[in-house]
């Protein structure tokens, strides 16, 4: 899901070619989707809130099904809602959490918190695709970006 001219850049033409794969294999189970939060930012699916990646997750059940969902690559956006550029950035330095436009949001309104939030995905893989290095102060980024979005898993309702 993404840039312009891609295939797969709609749900709609995800589903349809998960459809023709396994028209031809006759394997459904063996034929899953990845969801990439920058490719879908970048396409034009909106997942710069908690509410906006949630209807988000909901039309791509709709269409796909959050059962087809076999991996998700997380990763901010460099550039803005519906660009068409794939561009990541570190969680919380990009365009998903931080709006062109819009007051910087705490970052358990960002649609990330959406993402690790979301009770059918518990069970899928998570992959970082933010730029790779360390900080100034030797700490690597990918730890830096694993802490921010375990910041944003909701605690359990005490009771």
């Amino acid at each position: 899901v993404g840039s312009g001219s891609n295939l797969g850049r709609t749900f709609e033409q995800l589903a349809d070619l998960r459809g023709r794969i396994i028209d031809r294999t006759g394997e459904p189970g063996r034929v899953g989707v990845c969801f990439d939060t920058c490719h879908a930012h970048a396409g034009g699916y909106d997942m710069s809130s908690r509410s906006s990646a949630d209807a988000v997750l909901d039309g791509f059940d709709e269409v796909c099904g959050l059962t087809n969902l076999r991996v998700l690559h997380l990763n901010d956006s460099l550039k803005p809602l519906a660009s068409r550029r794939d561009r990541h950035a570190h969680i919380g330095e990009g365009t998903i959490t931080n709006p062109p436009g819009r007051r910087r949001q705490p970052l358990k309104d960002s649609g990330f918190a959406a993402v690790v939030n979301r009770a059918e995905l518990a069970d899928r893989a998570m992959i970082l695709e933010t730029p790779k290095g360390e900080d100034e102060r030797g700490i690597p980024f990918d730890l830096k970006n694993l802490r921010r979005l375990r910041r944003m898993i909701d605690k359990p309702a005490r009771g």
